[in-house]
């Protein structure tokens, strides 16, 4: 594992995690990471597959060159959202 990848790797990315009804489990995602997706029978062992994940995710942008997107910052979404919803412009 590269420094950089790992520098990466490092920072709070968001996560999604929904519970599989089907399957029992649960799904995971990380937000900012498109098609960085896994599941585990448990929260614990979701958290560890999706770190795994995420850093399979980072080396392969690194790897063929590509940008790794760095984590949203979700309290603006909520800013942009409640500004939104009241019909006024954020600054």
């Amino acid at each position: 594992m590269s420094e950089t990848a790992e520098r990466y790797a490092a920072l709070p990315y968001n996560r999604i995690i929904t519970p599989d009804l089907d399957e029992g489990g649960y799904v995971g995602e990380i937000l900012e990471l498109p098609g960085c997706i896994t599941e585990g029978q448990t929260l614990e062992e979701l958290w560890a597959n999706l770190e795994e994940a995420k850093l399979g995710w980072i080396e392969a942008q690194l790897d063929s060159s590509d940008s790794v997107p760095t984590p949203v910052d979700l309290a603006i979404l909520n800013d942009w959202r409640e500004a939104l919803v009241k019909g006024v412009k954020p600054c």
